[in-house]
């Protein structure tokens, strides 16, 4: 009998990441900052099949899509709206960004533990957190671009 999560993974145990380290490129330049990032997602589309005398219907892959990703961070002096601004007037076209999940281990350089690349990638949504005079928080951007697909390339 084989042993799927060996078979799988191999024989060492799996090791787990912490989601709070990580770090964004955009056309290879550093952006540091981020509060939140969601949209690493990939869903395989399929379609159901039946066919006479085959008692059972099957399924079959059409495709595949990804999610859009969002970038959340606090709103500073350069805020993504000028990028926003610029692709909507056609000044300027897609970019391809990288993500990185950082070791957990403190230190001045932590390194990548697993690294997304997210190709062709553009704004579609650009929003500011409301303002609220009463409550004292920070003021947050969130930016949501579409893309070509990613990759993990670590």
């Amino acid at each position: 009998m084989v042993d799927i999560r060996t078979a799988a993974f191999g024989s060492t145990p799996d090791l787990l990441f912490l989601n709070h380290r990580f770090m964004v490129e955009i056309n290879g330049l550093p952006i540091a900052g981020f509060a939140e990032i969601s949209g690493l997602e990939v869903s395989i589309e399929t379609e159901t099949i039946s066919e006479g005398g085959c008692p059972f219907p099957y399924t079959i892959r059409t495709g595949v899509s990804y999610s859009d990703l969002t970038l959340k961070r606090g709103l500073g002096l350069i805020p993504f709206y000028s990028w926003v601004k610029d692709v909507a007037e056609g000044k300027t076209g897609r970019v391809d960004i990288i993500v990185h999940l950082l070791e957990n281990i403190p230190g001045p350089i932590p390194l990548p533990t697993k690294t997304w690349m997210f190709l062709n990638a553009f704004p579609t949504k650009w929003s500011v957190s409301d303002l609220n005079s009463t409550d004292g928080e920070i003021v947050f951007e969130e930016i949501t671009m579409a893309h070509h697909g990613f990759k993990q390339i670590l």
